[in-house]
């Protein structure tokens, strides 16, 4: 079967590295090297190991081999009437459940009694990993305490690329793309005609050499700022120097073409000279992808850089993986269009929907479903399907000290003593773990 992709850019060789695997599938990149403003650095999140198992790219080969670390938590910084606080999230329970009491209900009501004065972040031994700079690879066995988070990646975009180029030797390149003919059963656009790209500022990126305001170690630190919110990620380059990348998303699009304005805000976060560029979205009346018989086209959100929650490399990911698990159909392209793109469409909207609660929460908004839900019940709106598990749902609100206003009937049955105890030996064995680390 042969296999045209249009693009030479990240999503072409994530995408040519999943069909390599298979030697029936002729596989060629057509297009010159893209140079679109992509992030230098990214973060992954859990589901990209989903597309390392369908590309069979072992783990311990993907750390040794692209420059990367792993990804436990995200640490929000806010300062609210001169006061700094810290909130921690991450891929991961909480706590242990008490018989049929799930932790967080236990929680709720020493909360609500004023019992515990500790976080509900120090709870997750992601979390108290990522405080300590330590990290332990997740375990499979169901009865360790290892068991009970993931970790998501901070990668090197181009380190990834090379990566993928290298270990596809098969894959034919063409500088130009060809004529689009029945030569090819399946053509994959991984790239948008610069026509259909009508452009507005969203964010601006730096690298700096070192970060002296990024300290720790396994995380992504987001801080809220008056230019909107500046995440942070770290990582160590060949000659062992940390190299950082900030971003400030959500920008009004009256900067794309002050230079001298973007460069005045740049200099409020940071010391040292920097190579600062504005990056680019799509409008959305541009955001939709093109289908038609023998030709599945990625959608453009995979370019914009309007999300700090999730990158790049995720919705390629969600791309791949629902292209496997539809794909190959013999003779009926337009209904693997069709179905493909129902499933794809769901899975983007999830990280979408993790990415509005997010602002939600950071906003204070009143009308968000999932957060009303939660205050009045404990329970998490949970949507078929869904990326975000609603453990790390609970994490990150509970963080945030939004707590359900209603006990379970479980956790009135217990005394506060019988809670504070189950709390105590929880953090006792979690302390103990990061310790032995």
């Amino acid at each position: 079967m042969k296999i045209l992709i249009l693009g030479n850019n990240l999503a072409a060789w994530m995408t040519a590295k999943a069909l390599s695997v298979y030697s029936h599938f002729e596989v060629t990149i057509a297009g010159k090297k893209s140079s679109n403003n992509l992030p230098a650095i990214q973060s992954a999140l859990p589901y990209f190991d989903e597309y390392l198992k369908l590309a069979q790219i072992p783990k311990n080969e993907f750390t040794q081999q692209v420059i990367n670390q792993p990804l436990l938590a995200h640490q929000v910084m806010t300062n609210i009437n001169n006061a700094s606080q810290q909130h921690w999230f991450a891929f991961s329970e909480y706590g242990a459940p008490l018989g049929p009491l799930e932790f967080h209900q236990a929680f709720a009501r020493l909360k609500h009694n004023r019992w515990v004065k500790d976080d509900f972040c120090n709870y997750s031994l992601a979390v108290l990993q990522a405080k300590h700079g330590k990290y332990q690879v997740s375990s499979k066995n169901p009865n360790s305490a290892y068991s009970t988070y993931v970790n998501g990646y901070i990668i090197d975009t181009a380190s990834f690329i090379h990566y993928l180029q290298m270990s596809c030797p098969k894959v034919k390149q063409l500088d130009a793309i060809p004529p689009l003919t029945a030569a090819h059963d399946l053509i994959i656009n991984c790239s948008i005609a610069p026509s259909k790209m009508p452009l507005t500022a969203n964010s601006i990126s730096w690298l700096e050499p070192s970060c002296q305001k990024f300290t720790g170690q396994y995380h992504k630190t987001i801080e809220m700022t008056a230019h909107g919110l500046l995440s942070k990620l770290a990582l160590p380059d060949n000659k062992n120097m940390s190299q950082c990348q900030l971003t400030l998303n959500h920008l009004p699009d009256a900067l794309s073409d002050d230079q001298t304005a973007i460069n005045r805000i740049v200099a409020q976060y940071t010391q040292q000279a920097s190579d600062i560029r504005v990056s680019k979205q799509l409008t959305p009346a541009e955001n939709q992808a093109f289908y038609r018989a023998s030709h599945i086209a990625f959608d453009v959100q995979w370019q914009q850089l309007k999300s700090w929650s999730y990158s790049a490399i995720d919705t390629i990911s969600v791309f791949i993986v629902n292209l496997f698990e539809h794909f190959p159909r013999r003779n009926d392209n337009q209904k693997l269009n069709s179905i493909f793109t129902e499933h794809y469409t769901k899975q983007i909207q999830s990280l979408q929907r993790y990415d509005q609660l997010l602002h939600a929460i950071f906003s204070k908004e009143t009308n968000n479903n999932s957060i009303n839900l939660f205050k009045e019940s404990g329970r998490i709106l949970q949507l078929d399907p869904d990326l975000i598990k609603p453990d790390w749902i609970i994490g990150l609100l509970m963080s945030f000290d939004i707590i359900p206003a209603k006990c379970s009937p479980y956790a009135n049955q217990l005394t506060e003593a019988q809670l504070v105890s189950h709390c105590e030996k929880i953090k006792s064995v979690f302390n103990q773990k990061v310790k032995n680390i």
